[in-house]
C-alpha cells in the first residue's frame, strides 16, 4: 500500500488551502478515497492533484511542490 495524505497535510505540501482541495474532491475532480471521517489522497496521484488545482485557479502554474513562500 502507498503513502496517503490527510486533506490538510496535501493542502501543506501542495500549498492550496484545505477549502480549495475539499471543493474539489466534492466534485471529483481529484481522486481521493475515505477512511472514517477522513478523506485520504494517494502519494501517486499528487502531479493529477496538482494539475487539477492549477487548472481550478488554486495554483500558480510555476509553483513548485514544497517551495518556500516568503
Amino acid at each position: 500500500m502507498g503513502n496517503f495524505f490527510t486533506l490538510g497535510k496535501l493542502a501543506v505540501r501542495i500549498g492550496v488551502s484545505e477549502w480549495g482541495l475539499r471543493n474539489l474532491a466534492n466534485l471529483g475532480r481529484i481522486p481521493h478515497t475515505h477512511a472514517g471521517k477522513y478523506r485520504l489522497f494517494a502519494e501517486a496521484d499528487l502531479p493529477a492533484i496538482r494539475n487539477e488545482c492549477i487548472r481550478a485557479g488554486y495554483l500558480a502554474p510555476d509553483v513548485q511542490e514544497g517551495a518556500d513562500r516568503a
